[in-house]
Formats: structure tokens, C-alpha cells, sequence
């Protein structure tokens, strides 16, 4: 059976569970965290364009899977998916914008006094939209 996180026992503040990210054409949103499932473990993540959404599959797999023997292709690795999701392409752009603002401010946090040389993701402007920081 695959390994299951817990979930953190830290509070999260008044800020942290009433995050709004509201788009143009969206009203706010409030995320009610009391209501959150419990988290699962996945070391695969894939992610495929499906016509007008996109398709995120999480899944687990044991790295100890099938041991290749020489002169032999290997087999694939079996791999339980644990959560799937779509998204239209606004939501999975917006993702896209968090997880790169939470990655950079991972980086910095974690490595701003040296350490392991770690890449920092900056966005490509779009054509007709304005440059300029967030």
C-alpha cells in the first residue's frame, strides 16, 4: 500500500484559509480548508491537453520496481493513480502562475545563502499583454 502523508497539524491563519484568487470574469473564492480530503503520496505527476481542458494525473509508484537485466528491455512500471483532475486552461494557467510564485519563493527561502544552485522560473511575457512585475 502506498505510504499516505498526514495532513499538517499547523492552524492555518485567517489569510492563509481565506486565499481569494478571483479572475476577470469569476467571482472570489473562498476555500473552506475544513473540508479538505485527506492528502495522498504521489512521486508521478502527468499531464496531458484534452480538446478544452487539461488533465492532471497524480500517481504512486515504488522506485524498487522491476530490476532491468542486461541485454533485456525494461518493463514498465506499474503506478496506482491516487488523484486525477481537469482544469479548463484559464484554472490550469492560473496554477500554473502559483505554483511559479511558490517555487521562486521556495528558492529564495531555501536557498538564499548559498547552496545547491537552484533555477528560478520567470514568465514569458504574452503577446499584447503588458510587462511589468506582479
Amino acid at each position: 500500500m502506498a505510504e499516505r502523508k498526514k495532513p499538517s497539524s499547523r492552524k492555518k491563519t485567517a489569510d492563509e484559509s481565506q486565499q481569494v484568487m478571483p479572475t476577470q470574469e469569476q467571482a472570489a473564492v473562498r476555500v473552506l480548508w475544513d473540508t479538505e480530503p485527506p492528502a495522498v503520496y504521489a512521486n508521478f505527476a502527468q499531464v496531458q491537453c484534452r480538446g478544452e481542458e487539461f488533465a492532471m494525473v497524480f500517481a504512486s509508484f515504488s522506485p524498487e520496481g522491476p530490476v532491468p537485466v542486461p541485454g533485456e528491455k525494461l518493463n514498465a512500471v506499474n503506478a496506482r493513480i491516487v488523484s486525477s483532475v481537469r482544469l479548463t486552461p484559464q484554472t490550469y494557467f492560473n496554477l500554473i502562475q502559483a505554483m511559479t510564485r511558490n517555487w521562486n519563493r521556495f528558492v529564495e527561502d531555501t536557498f538564499n545563502e548559498g547552496g545547491a544552485p537552484v533555477f528560478i522560473l520567470q514568465a514569458t511575457p504574452v503577446k499584447g499583454e503588458p510587462q511589468g512585475k506582479e
